[in-house]
């Protein structure tokens, strides 16, 4: 049961928990990702032991650090049905990237091939039998963010499966409970585009819908359809399932049956109750035995008195039902709790009220709501424990500066402290500052740090509030473009009253320069003339002399052409060629 799992700090909804063959090892797949660095607490409750109703496994405890540093890559290469192929990854990806497919040999007055990406698999269609095709996929990114290796990674399709003229059937449907309908396929089916996307129609005593996936979700099979939809109501209903396609696009033939749903009549039943401090603020958590939502005609959310610290009893302002939301107890992916905000309420012990009817079940048709539930706490202060978050970062707007800004005021003895920021685990800051408040950091990139431009794994760790709370390492990609400082390389006389000045890289602006004539500044003379890629020609009022020794200082006008551009490094005197 999802009761039995508890991770705090990581969010258990619509998680999948399968006991495994062996009957010994349970695996929950979480909808959402656990982000890299992420410290929690798995909790695993006693669990009875297969045929006993007395022996129980012991209650397990342990802290646990998610870190994946794996890179995701092409596993194997499936084709299911005539027109199809499924590239398999080593995990599940959060985005394909860039997808080119090369085939010369299609035929262009057919469909093109098209791809989508479904977890870890990529699934393409409208594949020509024994065409070969190439598909070259870059920057495609696991749900840690690792890049795939290698990247870019090529693979070959080639589907020579005959057409399927096999329809599929509906091989049983079951009415669960009122509002869930099962039904079980002969094979795996199609998502359809049109007229909406769906799986099916499904007809109820003549009324129909359309099977789409907000509602409808199949098991690991592919097979099994689950339906939740209000028109499941109470009572026998005749069911028809038709306009349903199989991979290859078959279209199964309508099938009919009578089931019974059954209705809920229960109201439910309070479990237990505590305060609990989210984010900073305190609520009530109240539980119940089943999924409950808010109802917001109930009266009021709670009411009652306390005892206040000299030991009188006050009645407080009744808790309007507003703030009263729902909450995933457990952390199994449905809310069989409410919780009831308690900001502005005076410190005291409470003999407090939860209202009649605030809770009602989910059942369709009529719900069934909660009963008046008499509860008992303590209310305190709240100390801080919300952790300082980066909000938001933005590389290079201006030359070599990154700023990050966080969510809430950090110290400086630690959002200050270079070592702090890692660019593919190297310090490449050389100083950090406040800009404008204690929530933005603006740092200075050392020079001739980055090279080439190119996406690049940033690491912000250890920053923490007035407070003591810790950042969690918050791990990102991003661009950063290259900062190599451009650089005055030679001088070369190339006219009677010219010398080109050569820099490292392509330039642009109007350059300053200082010109040295045996040892000795020019105060006059000396101008810039025109500039074209790396060069930039100095022009004399007077024919140059060999004779004499020239030297050619540059002081400052230029930059490269980059965005933001690198300005070239100032200083640099060089000796004159001819």
């Amino acid at each position: 049961m999802p009761a039995n799992y508890k991770l705090v700090g990581v969010e258990l909804s619509d998680a999948d928990i399968e006991l495994q063959d062996d009957e010994t090892t349970v695996v929950i797949t979480l909808k959402n990702a656990i982000a890299n660095g992420t410290t929690f607490v798995a909790t695993v409750n006693p669990i009875l032991a297969k045929g006993s109703t007395t022996v129980k496994t012991p209650i397990f405890t342990k802290t646990l650090t998610f870190s994946d540093t794996v890179k995701p890559e092409v596993k194997d290469v499936k084709y299911p049905a005539f027109g199809l192929a499924e590239v398999l990854f080593t995990e599940e990806m959060s985005e394909i990237g860039s997808v080119i497919i090369s085939a010369p040999l299609h035929d262009t007055s057919k469909d093109a091939v098209v791809y989508a990406l479904d977890e870890d698999t990529l699934e393409f269609k409208n594949l020509q039998k024994d065409v070969v095709y190439t598909v070259t996929i870059t920057g495609a990114k696991d749900q840690s963010g690792n890049l795939i290796t290698p990247n870019p990674a090529t693979v070959t399709l080639t589907n020579t499966l005959d057409p399927d003229t096999t329809k599929p059937t509906v091989v049983s449907i079951e009415a669960t409970k009122v509002g869930e309908l099962k039904i079980t396929f002969s094979e795996k089916l199609q998502k359809q585009s049109s007229p909406v996307v769906r799986y099916a129609k499904i007809t109820v005593d003549g009324t129909y819908f359309h099977a789409r996936p907000e509602w409808s979700k199949f098991d690991k099979t592919g097979t099994v359809l689950t339906i939740n939809h209000d028109k499941f109501e109470a009572g026998i209903k005749s069911i028809t399932v038709s306009e349903y396609n199989d991979l290859s696009g078959n279209v199964g033939n309508p099938y009919t049956k009578a089931v019974e749903f059954k209705a809920d009549t229960t109201a439910p039943k309070y479990v237990s109750h505590e305060v609990k401090t989210i984010s900073g603020v305190q609520y009530l958590i109240v539980k119940f035995d089943e999924t409950v939502t808010v109802n917001n005609s109930a009266a009021s959310a709670l009411t009652g008195t306390y005892l206040d610290d000299k030991s009188i009893t006050n009645s407080f302002t009744d808790v309007a039902t507003s703030k009263a939301t729902l909450y995933d107890y457990d952390e199994v992916g449905y809310s069989d709790s409410l919780k009831i905000e308690l900001t502005n309420l005076p410190v005291g012990i409470y003999s407090a009220i939860v209202t009649e009817k605030l809770a009602q079940d989910t059942a369709y048709g009529t719900t069934n709501k909660s009963v008046a539930i008499p509860v008992s706490f303590t209310l305190g202060t709240v100390a801080d424990t919300v952790k300082p978050e980066v909000k938001s970062v933005t590389v290079q707007n201006a030359e070599d500066t990154v700023v990050v800004v966080f969510n809430k005021s950090v110290t400086a003895a630690t959002a200050l402290n270079v070592s702090n920021y890692l660019v593919e685990g190297e310090a490449v800051f050389e100083k950090a500052i406040f800009e404008g408040s204690d929530k933005k950091v603006e740092l200075t990139l050392k020079a001739n740090i980055i090279n080439p431009t190119g996406v690049r794994e940033f690491v912000i760790k250890n920053v923490a509030d007035a407070a003591g709370n810790v950042m969690l390492t918050d791990t990102r990609q991003v661009e950063f473009k290259e900062n190599v400082k451009p650089v005055l390389e030679s001088a070369k006389i190339t006219g009677a009253k010219s010398i080109v000045a050569t820099f490292s890289k392509n330039v642009d602006g109007t350059a300053v320069f200082e010109v040295y004539v045996d040892g000795v500044k020019a105060t006059t003379g000396f101008g810039t003339g025109a500039l074209s890629g790396k060069t930039v020609t100095i022009t004399a009022e007077n024919a140059l002399t060999l004779s004499k020794s020239y030297e050619v200082k540059y002081i400052s006008g230029l930059t490269d052409k980059a965005s933001p551009a690198n300005t070239v490094v100032a200083g640099t005197l060089v000796t004159v060629t001819n």
